[in-house]
């Protein structure tokens, strides 16, 4: 009896996580957006600046990072076909403001 009824929990199991996987939808294609914080005057990077992804529509914030020690910054995760504004602070520094009109998708 033990046999049967693991049997069956097996099957169930089974049969779910194929319709698990058949429930997957196809991913939208994101959008991405790298590069270095830079202090122009004194010809250095800025680690730890603050970089902040928002919707230039309604300022919803998308993303933000805080640069790495070589002051990159990389978003992998942003939406195509949205303009979007990027602001950069870090203290001591004016906060620099740019709007990107659109993201696209770039074919190889």
């Amino acid at each position: 009896m033990y046999k049967i009824y693991a049997l069956v929990v097996v099957m169930i199991l089974a049969v779910t996580v194929f319709n698990a996987k058949a429930q997957t939808a196809n991913p939208v294609p994101a959008g991405v957006a790298k590069g270095l914080v830079r202090d122009t005057v004194q010809n250095y990077v800025l680690k730890s600046a603050t970089v902040s992804v928002y919707k230039a529509a309604d300022s919803t914030l998308i993303s933000y990072q805080v640069t790495n020690n070589y002051g990159e910054f990389n978003f992998k995760t942003l939406p195509i076909n949205v303009p979007l504004r990027v602001d950069v602070s870090h203290v001591g520094y004016a906060t620099f403001k740019k709007t990107l009109l659109y993201l696209r998708v770039k074919t190889l």
